[in-house]
């Protein structure tokens, strides 16, 4: 039993990797914004321009929606998503695991979605680019920089 289990995991140690998930981009949501296309995201620091104000006099709250998050291969790393003012100020938007989304049977989310109403009113209402920062959440070890991490369409929805 044994010999079949070390068998089989040689076996899997040299498929290739299996295709990114195509995108399910649909239409935007009503009401929905565009504000970037597809993006590749590099193993380091990637800055994608947008254009996003709080809308303080709004009833709701502005969500930043990523769809279509795809990868090459496993990128063995956290993406920290942060919101950047035009002053240069920073306010942390949340983080996309790609631990979770490589594990053995695991569901793939190809969007994401986070309330950027918090982080928009640290850096003064106002952004001018989502920063996307690879870590592997461990000292000395870097993401795959083979990865081509990218994902397919970056919007606004005010939910």
């Amino acid at each position: 039993m044994r010999t079949m289990l070390l068998a089989a995991a040689a076996m899997l140690a040299v498929l290739p990797p299996s295709p990114a998930p195509a995108c399910a981009c649909g239409k935007l949501a009503p009401g929905g914004q565009r504000l970037a296309g597809a993006t590749a995201i590099g193993p380091g620091t990637t800055i994608v321009p947008i254009r996003l104000r709080s809308g303080a006099a709004s009833p709701t709250r502005p969500v930043l929606v990523i769809e279509g998050l795809g990868y090459a291969r496993p990128p063995a790393a956290l993406y920290r998503l942060r919101l950047r003012g035009p002053d240069g100020r920073t306010a942390p938007l949340g983080v996309i695991n790609f631990y979770n989304e490589t594990a053995p049977d695991a569901p793939h989310q190809p969007r994401f979605a986070f309330d950027a109403a918090d982080a928009l009113d640290r850096i003064g209402g106002e952004a001018d680019a989502l920063l996307f920062e690879a870590t592997s959440g461990v000292t000395g070890v870097a993401p795959d920089p083979e990865a081509r991490v990218r994902f397919e369409r970056l919007s606004l929805e005010r939910r």
